[in-house]
């Protein structure tokens, strides 16, 4: 079975969602409400302004009755309101106020999500007051807008438990894998408090939860088919859209042990066919692969002690004639490995301390060679060149040189000789400005000057009272002819 995880279904990235119903209305109620700090006032006056349309307007109405028939007057006082009840029209209004001024205030905390019942409840209550009130019933319209009050004031003090409450179910509905339930959990705490970082967590779990599922589902399945690697890809996928999805974490650490099991017992059994087949390298990797799996696992250190029985038995004639295959060729280094890996197998093979000592210096050789022959540049100077032609001298001296060595002595041999013979430089400057080419000669000033220079780098510096030095580095070039530099001193202090 295909042991990666499709790219396409364990794309952990969520699109951006459409805005939830908890969003859609709270935005609403949040564009068409009145701050409470700065509205109170404006809610209070509009609530007495309801009133006086209601309520007062009537009554001046009914003062242009006066004007009635005497008659009329007198059938209307039978209307007349005893003076308890009358006495309660300016409570009810207060309570009016006070009680529109917290139904907006609740709306802001999202009742309309959590209130159910009993939101609808006050409403009714505030209906059957204004119903009263109308009606001049103003202790009737006092005590409902009371009653309401008061269920307001009870539904406000139960709003931390709301909020617990919908917390808890939200994560229990995440357990469960009910999406749509945890969701409408989240989004009531999100109504109460939009700061609740519990509620935006859960709330973002929620709407990834398919994923997670799907993908930790996958695991399973993977897992029971016996694709452990892959299984353990899927569920640190489903961990990467939900850390906290216990399944996918329960999931990740069976599969995760069973793939370590499985890796032991195939890591043994690879291993003892290497070493059937005398592939000590590759037994020894697999033995301690397995023992990595399992530390102080008796299978695996015993493995290991066999490989190094057959090891210590077979592998030092294989490595001598290795090495000395590695020597034939100049493949200096190669060599070295092999008779290190012998001495650590018998620290005591006279013989083979000899041949390292060898190869130890052939290397040195070599390295010294590439490293004269890389600075050619640097022949102009005699201490340089000095030592490359010592150096020559030694690689002429070996008594058995091979194609690599003899290759690196012609390199020398002639760059020397190139090294040795100078070339004309053409200085050009201002007359002016004082020349001098370090380690060379002071040039003095001039306008033009052919100077003869074996081939290399080299520093000029030029010199002028009141301008700033001028230092520049040239490369005599062996192969070209007419060779110019040009320094000349500008720029003024």
């Amino acid at each position: 079975m295909n042991e990666s995880v499709d790219q396409n279904n364990t794309d952990t990235s969520v699109q951006p969602e459409e805005k939830t119903l908890y969003q859609q209305k709270l935005e609403k109620e949040r564009s068409n409400s009145i701050s409470i700090r700065k509205g109170g006032g404006i809610l209070v006056g509009l609530s007495l302004l309801l009133v006086i349309v209601i309520f007062v307007l009537p009554l001046l109405v009914q003062e242009d009755k006066e004007d009635l028939p005497i008659q009329t007057i007198e059938e209307e006082t039978i209307l007349i309101l005893n003076q308890e009840i009358l006495a309660q029209k300016p409570i009810a209004e207060a309570l009016l106020s006070e009680l529109l001024i917290k139904i907006e205030s609740l709306k802001l905390q999202g009742i309309l999500f959590w209130g159910m019942g009993k939101w609808e409840d006050v409403l009714i209550m505030q209906q059957e007051g204004d119903s009263a009130f109308i009606e001049q019933q103003y202790d009737v319209s006092a005590e409902r807008y009371r009653e309401a009050l008061q269920l307001l004031s009870d539904m406000e003090i139960s709003i931390p438990d709301v909020l617990k409450n919908a917390l808890e179910s939200g994560q229990s509905s995440i357990l469960n894998g009910n999406k749509d339930d945890a969701i409408a959990s989240f989004e009531i705490a999100l109504a109460i408090d939009g700061n609740n970082l519990d509620a935006k967590q859960g709330l973002d779990r929620a709407l990834k939860l398919d994923q997670v599922l799907a993908r930790t589902q996958r695991g399973k399945t993977e897992f029971e088919l016996g694709s452990y690697k892959l299984a353990i890809e899927l569920f640190q996928d489903a961990l990467s859209i939900d850390p906290n999805w216990e399944p996918a974490i329960n999931g990740l650490n069976q599969a995760k042990k069973s793939y370590a099991d499985n890796l032991f017992l195939e890591s043994l059994s690879k291993g003892y066919r290497s070493l059937n087949d005398e592939s000590f390298d590759d037994a020894k990797i697999l033995f301690e692969q397995a023992l990595s799996v399992r530390p102080n696992s008796k299978e695996a250190l015993q493995a290991l002690d066999e490989l190094n029985l057959k090891r210590i038995a077979s592998l030092t004639k294989s490595l001598k004639y290795k090495g000395l295959i590695a020597e034939v060729n100049e493949e200096w280094n190669q060599a070295k490995g092999f008779y290190e890996e012998i001495l650590v197998i018998d620290p005591n093979l006279e013989e083979v301390k000899e041949s390292l000592n060898r190869v130890e210096s052939r290397i040195l050789l070599d390295a010294e060679m590439t490293s004269i022959i890389a600075r050619s540049d640097a022949y102009n100077d005699n201490k340089v060149l000095g030592q490359a032609q010592a150096l020559l001298g030694t690689a002429k001296s070996i008594e058995r040189i091979g194609p690599k060595l003899e290759q690196s002595i012609q390199k020398l041999d002639s760059l020397i000789r190139i090294a040795l013979i100078p070339i004309d430089v053409i200085f050009e400057s201002d007359q002016l400005t004082e020349v001098t080419i370090f380690k060379v000669d002071q040039m003095g000033t001039f306008q033009q000057k052919i100077v003869s220079l074996r081939p290399g780098i080299y520093t000029a510096r030029g010199s002028r009272k009141g301008f700033k030095d001028e230092t520049i580095r040239f490369r005599v070039d062996p192969n070209k002819q007419n060779q110019r530099v040009r320094i000349i001193c500008n720029k003024k202090i």
